[in-house]
């Protein structure tokens, strides 16, 4: 049984005669029904040993022949939370482990409880074998389903208690990493264990989070790259977050925010971007014929479109659950990169396919370049290009502005829904058939009967350029062919974190007790 040398350790501090010989199997019984075990004893001590005599022995000396008096059971129970978090967490693909103080039985019966371990699944027990000239790491079944089981199985998991993981990281540290890996159970660990298991982890190329209440946790929570303090005491300084509730739903909550956040940002980031660039391909294709944009078509569009536009974007929540799809992390991500180029491009291309619209119309009279200076502004190509543009503000901040998995849907963002669509029912009017005095003021060609079909035209390539965006965006990104492209430029071979690396490739010498 495990934890047996913790145990007969014990009992070599009490009489013999007053320990019950089935003291091991009760205990086990105990623990495997997750109760925390307290064995009670007691010494009479001499009358002539006085205060002084007291201040002087050793504790060798005092804890020797003591007297079993019985073993003291305490509960502490499964919190109704917990169970669920756990759940949706490794159904959105999240690796949980259990690190704990606690008996290695009575932190089984807890995991398989909380759902953590599945009840029908075997487990099997990691000890270093000191017995031999060269130490061994050796697999114990603990608990098996009925039938034969292959302890050869890499899919069977692991559990661990402090002794073993003190003697794994002395003598085999190279493999540390790799069989933590599959290990879900960290049972008997101390203060210092702890922590070597969040950098095992991180060793592994994990981003690890650690939740914990005791002083026992401090350093692991200042390790981990997350770490959630349950606890308002000592605890909560060492960990950068503290939740109120003495829960694990706060785990969940931190995901959620912080996936939210992640992608709130990288949308932001992306329409800024696009944003400037829609505007620099205007200006520079008006620039080409001699016009330019009009004083208030900069303000309208860096104020009202772009400012606003930006403002409600990052008022989104987070989604109700965690997705197994996990958001990207960097900037430069082909994911992120490839996409983008598509957008600007596919921006230049309907800017140029509506000056093209406007050349084609019977009735259209080119600007004269030497005509005002060259800086003629009120004009079809200035129109044009620019309510063109304006459609392509708001559709660039609807594709990036993404909702699931990630975030709320977006029809519940309704700040962000009701302000495109009055910015889009405005440029819709501008674009038909713009009053006398909008058109002065936003210097535009006024609406003619000659040019009605043009300006009904204008209203096409936005939902053309509109279904072509969305394709980008959701298509590109995760599309096979350009994973194949990338993985063929840049030869890669390989998963980069090492622990998808691991669960391939797992090359442990291992002993194996069937």
């Amino acid at each position: 049984m495990p934890n047996n040398h913790v145990i007969f350790i014990i009992i070599k501090l009490f009489s013999n005669f007053t320990v019950p010989l089935n003291i091991t199997s009760v205990l086990g019984s105990y623990t495997s029904n997750g109760f925390r075990v307290i064995a009670l004893a007691y010494k009479t001590l001499p009358r002539k040993f006085n205060y002084k005599q007291t201040q002087r022995a050793s504790r060798e000396e005092v804890e020797k022949d003591l007297e079993f008096l019985g073993l003291l059971l305490m509960q502490n129970t499964l919190k109704p939370e917990s169970a669920p978090v756990i759940k949706e967490l490794k159904m959105a693909g999240i690796k949980c482990a259990m690190v704990t103080g606690d008996n290695l039985l009575t932190a089984v019966s807890v995991s398989r409880d909380c759902g953590l371990l599945n009840t029908k699944v075997p487990i099997a027990v990691v000890n270093v074998d000191l017995s031999y000239p060269s130490p061994r790491i050796l697999l114990q079944k603990m608990s098996t389903i009925p039938g034969t089981v292959d302890m050869r199985d890499s899919s069977i998991p692991l559990v661990i208690d402090g002794h073993n993981w003190s003697l794994l990281q002395k003598h085999f540290p190279n493999v540390v990493p790799k069989i933590a890996c599959r290990i879900l159970i960290f049972a008997r660990m101390s203060s210092d264990h702890k922590r070597e298991v969040v950098e095992a982890f991180q060793s592994a190329d994990y981003i690890v989070s650690m939740v914990g209440d005791g002083a026992n946790d401090c350093s692991a929570l200042k390790s981990a790259n997350v770490g959630i303090s349950l606890s308002q005491a000592e605890a909560s300084i060492a960990a950068p977050f503290t939740s109120r509730e003495p829960n694990i739903i706060c785990v969940l909550e931190l995901i959620k925010e912080g996936r939210s956040a992640l992608v709130t940002s990288f949308s932001l980031f992306k329409y800024m971007a696009c944003y400037s660039i829609v505007q620099f391909l205007s200006v520079l294709l008006l620039y080409q014929r001699g016009v330019e944009l009009s004083n208030m078509e900069f303000l309208y569009v860096d104020l009202v479109i772009t400012t606003s536009l930006a403002v409600v974007m990052g008022r989104v929540g987070p989604a109700e659950h965690l997705n197994k799809h996990r958001p990207l992390t960097s900037l430069v991500a082909v994911a992120n990169v490839v996409p983008l180029i598509m957008h600007i491009i596919a921006v230049a291309f309907f800017q140029k396919l509506c000056l093209f619209m406007l050349s084609t119309m019977d009735w259209y009279i080119p600007v004269d370049p030497n005509q005002n200076g060259g800086s003629t502004v009120q004009s079809y190509e200035n129109t044009a290009l620019f309510m063109t543009s304006c459609f392509q503000y708001f559709i660039l901040a609807s594709v990036f502005n993404k909702g699931k998995p990630h975030r709320q849907p977006l029809h519940k963002h309704w700040m962000f829904v009701g302000l495109v669509t009055l910015l889009c029912l405005f440029s819709v009017f501008l674009t038909i058939h713009p009053s006398d005095w909008l058109a002065e003021e936003f210097e535009l060609m006024p609406a003619k009967p000659v040019d009605v079909t043009f300006r009904l035209l204008l209203l096409i390539l936005p939902i053309l350029h509109l279904i072509t965006a969305i394709f980008i965006e959701n298509c590109v990104p995760n599309s096979r062919l350009l994973k194949w492209i990338v993985q063929k430029i840049t030869r890669k071979q390989r998963p980069k974190n090492l622990y998808k690396i691991y669960e391939k490739d797992y090359d442990i010498p291992l002993t194996y007790d069937i």
